[in-house]
């Protein structure tokens, strides 16, 4: 009879469903205890485009692959406050890059306590011909708050023309993580969250780290690949048969330096989307259906292209939303960003 007992709740045991993160049913609507919005996260299932891993040696056991993290939208969720005196640490202006003679420079906020801490670099926008790191000083401190390091970037500006500013963002990164150990970061967790422009810099940084054609005077010995990214409205293909409005489009060939139907070979190298493959890491996409700055089709078009091959991929669309909101945008209607946009890395950086 025990016998029969202990076989019946090996059977009732076995029979369970595996944990799931953070739990089997989706979390309440607001912040965690520790002021972060809770994760609905999901495994993508393993045939979804990303390998197991290398074949195992005959005679060891196969390697067991993390699957990659599906992270939801979060509707909604109490914004963490600005960082109390003491709570953070700020170095300015430390010199990353002197690429074309110019001493280009980054902000890094960190928490005070140990590290290694997971770095989150920050990339303004304005058209590649405005913006300075200081516009995401706010940004930069609340992130340290919450345990992040957060770097704000220069980049060299419109005339210089591509790939200078993308070389510059791919340049910052290396050079945090040739500096990790000067600094408490840890160099195996980097994002990256970038707007309008500077979203697409991030991109580019993120989805082709061994393009070698996107880098140019870089001395940073160091990779510059993201574990994750985000892009606020960002652009992403750049090519002839994308359609802009045409400010915009003016604006893009400033920056190329020459019509993408001129030079298609260079407008698809600065396009994001070409770029696309299986390995690309997490991505997330926030977009104003409103915007008519960068059409949302620029992000719609980016996650298409990047679920078709796999890579765990989340947007959110921000209905009404227009261009240009900042990450932790105070408005109940844009609520949405923010929130999803701190459960993505908690779930990608942690």
């Amino acid at each position: 009879m025990c016998r029969l007992f202990a076989l019946l709740l090996l059977s009732a045991c076995s029979s369970r469903e595996p944990a799931r993160l953070p739990s089997p049913e989706p979390p309440p609507a607001g912040a965690g205890e520790d002021g972060v919005p809770q994760v609905i996260a999901r495994p993508l299932p393993a045939e979804a485009g990303h390998p197991s891993g290398p074949e195992p040696v005959s005679g060891d056991p196969a390697p067991v692959a993390a699957p990659p993290v599906q992270v939801d939208e979060v509707g909604t969720c109490d914004l963490p406050p600005r960082p109390r005196a003491g709570e953070i640490r700020t170095s300015v202006d430390l010199v990353f890059s002197e690429a074309g003679g110019t001493p280009l420079r980054l902000d890094l906020v960190t928490p005070s306590g140990d590290g290694p801490h997971p770095v989150v670099v920050l990339v303004h926008g304005g058209g590649w011909r405005a913006g300075e790191k200081a516009h995401l000083d706010v940004e930069s401190r609340v992130l340290a708050g919450l345990g992040y390091a957060a770097a704000t970037v220069d980049y060299r500006l419109v005339p210089h023309r591509f790939p200078a500013a993308v070389a510059d963002v791919r340049c910052a990164v290396r050079w945090l993580r040739a500096h990790a150990a000067d600094h408490d970061l840890d160099p195996e967790r980097m994002g990256a969250i970038g707007f309008s422009a500077g979203g697409h810099l991030v991109a580019l940084a993120g989805l082709a780290p061994e393009v070698t054609a996107l880098d140019e005077g870089c001395t940073a010995q160091a990779s510059s690949r993201l574990s994750s990214i985000v892009l606020f409205f960002a652009p992403t293909d750049l090519r002839a048969t994308a359609d802009w409005p045409r400010p915009t489009a003016r604006i893009i060939e400033r920056f190329l330096g020459v019509s993408a139907s001129e030079d298609p070979t260079l407008a698809a190298l600065a396009s994001p989307i070409a770029h696309v493959d299986a390995s690309d890491p997490p991505t997330l996409l926030v977009h104003g259906t409103a915007d008519t700055t960068v059409p949302i089709d620029q992000s719609r078009s980016l996650r298409d292209a990047l679920e078709g091959v796999g890579v765990a991929t989340t947007e959110v669309e921000v209905e009404g939303g227009g261009h240009g909101f900042g990450l932790f945008t105070p408005r109940p209607s844009l609520r949405a960003a923010p929130c999803t946009a701190l459960a993505f890395l908690e779930a990608h950086l942690r």
